[in-house]
């Protein structure tokens, strides 16, 4: 009993080593970083369907006013203050995400200069050269330091219908009376023929901007450190053959752990964070 009860302990203690080296690999690192960036993304790309699904609810019965003099201009009210929210949530979770991509991907590829060098380059070409990227970034610092969300978003109401538009939109002769656009972000300004802009639609349209470059970093990533995503792997098998003898000594040790209600002997290590295959 002393000789299974000494072997766990250093199948436990083996593991532990190893979870130590996991935790302090560059490759392990790297996925983590990557995994919590592809978290804040879906943060931000969640709060752009809550503003798709509450756009829809101007049709609920309990949003809808009928077109007699008892309108329920209350009601309303409160569904477009609950549209302007999920817009301003959006907005917030779109720099956060671009500020916490900049930091962890600037960091990983200045690890080689070919990879930085072709960051830097992808970086350029869809985000800096970008109008509609640029256009974005500024105008959340529009909403909170010139003029609010509620003096520059419009909505439809269908009188007949009793319903709101969907597509809720932006004027955009409020927006050209800023000078904090910027060159691009006043270039974008320029370019649209239209006098309002689809909220909606911009929103949507940086967040597959976002989900593409990501997906490029990626494999790119994989592609110029391979030597080190190696050394993560064979970490990786190591752990889970330890923790593959360490559950064994633990059934000889106390039987069947399922049958005695024990945890699985396993090291807590997250081996993956969407990343594609080398």
């Amino acid at each position: 009993m002393n000789e299974l009860i000494l072997r766990r302990a250093k199948a436990l203690s083996d593991l532990d080593k190893v979870k130590n080296n996991i935790n302090s690999d560059v490759g392990h690192i790297w996925r983590c970083q990557i995994e919590f960036l592809r978290s804040t993304l879906k943060i931000y790309m969640d709060n752009v369907t809550d503003v798709e699904n509450w756009s829809r609810e101007g049709n609920h019965p309990k949003f809808i006013m009928p077109p007699e003099k008892d309108r329920n201009m209350e009601m309303a009210d409160l569904y477009f203050q609950e549209l302007l929210r999920r817009i301003h949530n959006s907005l917030s979770a779109m720099t956060t995400y671009m500020n916490q991509a900049k930091v962890t991907m600037d960091k990983i590829a200045s690890g080689n200069d070919l990879f930085s060098q072709e960051y830097k380059s992808k970086v350029k070409d869809d985000y800096l050269s970008d109008p509609l990227t640029n256009f974005l970034k500024r105008f959340r610092n529009f909403i909170c330091h010139y003029k609010s969300l509620d003096y520059i978003v419009h909505h439809h109401y269908d009188w007949r219908a009793g319903s709101f538009d969907s597509n809720f939109i932006i004027d955009t002769h409020n927006l050209k009376m800023w000078d904090g656009w910027g060159k691009l972000g006043s270039e974008y300004l320029k370019s649209t023929d239209e006098k309002q802009i689809s909220i909606i639609d911009q929103l949507n349209d940086i967040s597959l901007k976002f989900s593409s470059f990501l997906d490029w970093f990626c494999e790119v990533m994989y592609k110029y450190f391979p030597e080190i995503f190696i050394i993560t792997e064979k970490l990786y098998k190591e752990h889970e053959r330890l923790a593959e003898i360490g559950y064994e000594e633990q059934k000889k040790n106390f039987g069947n752990s399922e049958d005695m209600n024990l945890p699985r002997f396993r090291g807590h290590i997250r081996h993956t964070a969407n990343l594609p295959p080398r």
